[in-house]
């Protein structure tokens, strides 16, 4: 009579235990789920961050870009017109860089706004893009 009680008991005691398990690993799914939900959403908030870096950095390349072709052009009717143009590579470069416009890295152009003594040039340049940055136009007011 008495294993009989204590094997009953026993049972109870294992099937209450068994739903108290049953109970906290549903507990812990639920946590877990919502968890994930809370990460899924950080990754996707990083991501579109990225993805707003990528398309900041694509502007300041493509302005940056524009900005270095212009520069150069005006450099090179400034060599056509010193007739260095069948000159070697060398002398080019030398020229641009008495003129200030050695190396055109694009790390310059990215600080806005823009500043004249990265580019070498003149008092009276300097003030116009000033003015520009200020104004966001190319009026003398």
């Amino acid at each position: 009579k008495i294993d009989y009680f204590q094997k009953s008991v026993r049972e109870q005691k294992d099937k209450i235990m068994g739903i108290r398990k049953q109970m906290q690993t549903q507990a812990n799914s639920r946590r877990d789920i919502s968890r994930g939900d809370i990460n899924r959403n950080i990754k996707q908030r990083m991501q579109a961050k990225k993805e707003m870096k990528k398309i900041e950095e694509q502007k300041h390349r493509e302005i940056s870009s524009k900005f270095i072709a212009q520069v150069k052009e005006l450099t090179d009717k400034q060599i056509s017109k010193q007739s260095l143009k069948g000159s070697s590579p060398s002398t080019i470069q030398k020229f641009r860089s008495s003129k200030g416009l050695k190396k055109l890295s694009s790390s310059k152009l990215t600080q806005y706004p823009i500043n004249p003594e990265n580019f070498g040039m003149n008092e009276r340049d300097a003030s116009a893009i000033e003015k520009i940055n200020e104004n966001g136009t190319n009026q003398d007011s």
